[in-house]
């Protein structure tokens, strides 16, 4: 009586298939890096294009998007009469400044007020809650600074990539805290190993 054939892999059929597992987990892994890579890149060429439009604006008009408008919705560029400093430090300027640089002048899309980051481009004035005092205009990821949006990872890769690595200093801030730790990252920090629950603020200058 023939003996009953026997079923399974073989050591060199497991070990194909362990390479194989493992070569698609690494591209991936690889795939999600560039992805979280990209996105960096993308958040920033996004406020640069927006810096970029208020940049034209002024050299159209000789002055800032919103600036001077005591309405929020400025049909014309000469509908702001209001008085010029050079700061957007009322909330019907905050809000005047999207619709100047859109519907107003074209310079900008209403599309262009999207980030990468899955929320809208806001305005704030004088770094609030993002450890700025000075009497200046930011673009905030998501509200107005006051509840964090945005992942810390992509907080933390943003400012060491393209500013200072530092929260509380420089052209881009946030509401995290200066350190390694939870809620914390600091000037050559490993963004990426930080919890991706852990919600900051991300804002970038604007003005002056």
């Amino acid at each position: 009586m023939r003996a009953p054939l026997q079923q399974g892999f073989t050591l060199i059929e497991v070990a194909t298939i362990a390479v194989i597992v493992g070569m698609v987990l690494g591209l991936a892994f690889k795939g999600r890096d560039l992805m979280d890579s990209a996105r960096v890149k993308s958040t920033q060429a996004s406020a640069i294009k927006i810096q970029s439009a208020i940049a034209l604006y002024h050299e159209r008009y000789g002055r800032y998007p919103g600036d001077g408008c005591t309405g929020s919705t400025p049909t014309t560029e000469a509908t702001c009469k209001g008085a010029r400093d050079g700061l957007l430090n009322t909330a019907s300027e905050r809000i005047a400044f999207w619709q100047q640089l859109s519907p107003v002048a074209g310079v900008l899309s209403p599309a262009d007020r999207n980030t990468p980051l899955g929320v809208q481009w806001n305005v704030v004035s004088k770094g609030s809650n993002l450890g700025a005092a000075d009497s200046s205009a930011w673009i905030v990821a998501g509200n107005d600074g006051s509840q964090p949006t945005v992942d810390i990872r992509y907080v933390c890769a943003i400012d060491n990539e393209f500013d200072d690595g530092e929260p509380d200093t420089g052209n881009i801030r946030s509401s995290a805290a200066h350190g390694a730790g939870s809620g914390q990252y600091q000037q050559n920090d490993r963004c990426w190993s930080k919890g991706k629950t852990d919600l900051q603020t991300l804002a970038i200058r604007i003005l002056p």
